[in-house]
């Protein structure tokens, strides 16, 4: 009796076991149908009993285009541009996996997995796509400012394109997930000053100002030249006040609305982002420079700029070369920067005359030749040429300071020297 029911229990025990690794196998091994719990992440779909193919069919009608609204413009951003797909392989495995560790929660029926398609795409070329965007929807704010006649006007809200909120958005609706119209996710740039912070300056004194013309400048670059123009526009600095155009103008990148245009690197022209801007930091230095103000860093061009004199320019790159100046006069100073037909004019506002009046003269101590270079190119014929670059000398000036004061002195200072090489005349000729 005693071995019949020892027996029987073995059995009980054995058929306990057996359902019990039946019941967890079904949650540990690959099957040919998805269990039930798992989610499809982008449109909320119940995946249970699917199998590989229903799935692929599903997975399928995903991608889609999706167009980014802004005001009355609109961008399409369709998934096949990028490359984009989804990687049907890995999605299956990772479905017809989904939850078999969690044994006990599927057990009581409270299992429940969200799964993301794996998707692959073009990641640089989306990126990139996004940031040509970007420069086009950015506004820079715009501070209030102070018109011919003195009246107030107002400044702008700027706008900025999120990116990171963009590229998240993008994928969803890519996959499925919320609508195929999105709105642009763009963030809200203030204004550094107000019209009240301005109200000060409205019966104020011209203590310095300064123009130099635009010429006949190609569109992008004057684009850039009052993009900057207009970041300076509006500052005002306290008494003791640091000034660092880098600061104030920002990197000069796409996506904060700067565009290519020829900016000068190592003595020739090269297209640039933001090339055109050491115009506005150039004409500045000479409006500090006529108001007596002291220069904390300043570099030369490595050629004097056709619009303003050697010794007499200040040339800027981000984040490298600055140019920066500090207020050492007792009272509050605001800077002005507008285009004006075909000139750029800064102007500095404060709102007492200054004391003294400033003079420049500019010293020339070494006028340097340049050579010729030449470079022997067989699609020329014997005794032709063709002059590539036309050359220029160099020259090594001085500029010098005088601070006329009120009581009939003067003070004369060396504000810097600057060395502008010769570029060399260079010559292609066939070979003899």
């Amino acid at each position: 009796m005693a071995g019949r029911k020892a027996s029987l229990l073995i059995i009980l025990i054995l058929a306990a076991t057996g359902l019990a690794f039946g019941r967890v196998s079904y949650f540990y091994w690959p099957t040919s149908r998805i269990l039930p719990g798992v989610i499809l992440a982008p449109v909320g779909r119940e995946l249970a009993g699917l199998t590989r193919e229903g799935l692929d069919e599903l997975l399928a009608d995903l991608p889609r285009k999706v167009l980014l609204q802004l005001e009355d413009q609109a961008w399409e951003a369709a998934p096949e541009d990028f490359g984009f797909q989804i990687d049907g392989d890995l999605t299956w495995q990772r479905a017809s996996l989904a939850g078999r560790g969690k044994v006990a929660a599927a057990l009581l029926g409270k299992s429940a997995t969200i799964l993301e398609p794996v998707v692959a795409f073009d990641e640089e070329a989306l990126d990139a796509w996004l940031q040509s965007l970007a420069g086009e929807v950015y506004r820079r704010p715009q501070n209030p400012s102070l018109g011919p006649a003195g009246e107030l006007i107002p400044g702008e809200e700027g706008r900025r394109l999120d990116l990171a909120e963009a590229k998240s958005s993008i994928l969803a609706a890519w996959l499925g997930r919320g609508p195929g119209t999105l709105a642009l996710p763009l963030e809200k740039l203030a204004p550094q000053t107000t019209t009240a912070d301005l109200e000060p300056f409205r019966g104020g004194c011209k203590l310095a100002s300064f123009r130099t013309s635009l010429g006949p400048s190609d569109p992008n670059r004057v684009h850039n030249i009052a993009l900057a123009a207009g970041a300076v526009s509006g500052v005002i600095l306290p008494p003791g006040g640091r000034f660092s155009f880098n600061e104030i103008v920002g990197p000069r990148i796409a996506e904060l609305g700067f565009k290519e245009a020829p900016e000068l690197i190592q003595s020739r022209l090269v297209p640039g982002i933001g090339g055109g801007i050491c115009q506005v930091s150039s004409t500045l230095y000479n409006v500090v420079l006529l108001a007596g103000l002291p220069i904390i860093e300043r570099h030369n061009h490595s050629r004097p700029p056709k619009y303003v004199g050697p010794g007499r320019d200040a040339t800027v790159v981000y984040p490298g070369k600055d140019f920066a100046f500090r207020n050492d006069k007792d009272q509050a100073l605001l800077l002005l920067a507008r285009l004006d037909g075909g000139w750029l004019e800064v102007s500095l506002i404060g709102q007492e005359p200054l004391a003294e009046q400033v003079s420049l003269a500019v010293e020339i101590l070494e006028e340097i030749p340049f050579n010729e270079e030449e470079i022997f190119d067989p699609a020329l014929g014997p005794g032709q040429e063709e002059v590539v670059e036309e050359g220029s000398e160099g020259l090594r000036v001085r500029l010098w300071r005088t601070i006329h004061r009120a009581d009939g002195s003067a003070a004369r200072e060396i504000v810097d020297e600057d060395l502008y090489p010769p570029v060399p005349r260079l010559v292609r000729r066939g070979i003899p």
